[in-house]
C-alpha cells in the first residue's frame, strides 16, 4: 500500500464507490431542505435533486459500483462520468435558481 492513506486504499475501491454514492445521495436530498425557504419542496425535489438521484440510481443499478475498479479503465471512467454529471446537474440548477431568485428580488 506504500503509505497511501486515501479512503479507497484503506477501505477498498468498491466500498469507496458505494460510500461516494451514499454521500452524494445525502447531499442531493438535503437540497430539498436547504431550498425550502425559497421554493416548494416538490419543485426542488423534481427539478434539482430528482435527475441527479436518477443518475446515481442508474450507476448503482448498472453494476458500476461493483465492477468499476481502477484496473477496468472503461468502467472506472464511466463511473466517474456519471457521478460528475449528477454533481454538475445540481450545481447548474442551483446556479440558475440563485440567478432567478436574485433577479426577482432585485
Amino acid at each position: 500500500q506504500g503509505g497511501k492513506r486515501s479512503y479507497s486504499v484503506r477501505h477498498g475501491e468498491k466500498r469507496a464507490r458505494r460510500d461516494a454514492l451514499l454521500l452524494l445521495l445525502v447531499a442531493y436530498l438535503l437540497v430539498v431542505v436547504v431550498s425550502a425557504p425559497w421554493i416548494a419542496w416538490h419543485l426542488s425535489s423534481l427539478v434539482i435533486a430528482g435527475p441527479a438521484v436518477a443518475v446515481l440510481f442508474h450507476v448503482y443499478q448498472s453494476g458500476l459500483v461493483r465492477d468499476a475498479d481502477s484496473s477496468n479503465r472503461p468502467l472506472c471512467k464511466r463511473f466517474i462520468l456519471f457521478t460528475t454529471l449528477s454533481q454538475l446537474w445540481v450545481m447548474l440548477t442551483w446556479l440558475i435558481l440563485l440567478i432567478c431568485l436574485g433577479l426577482q428580488n432585485a
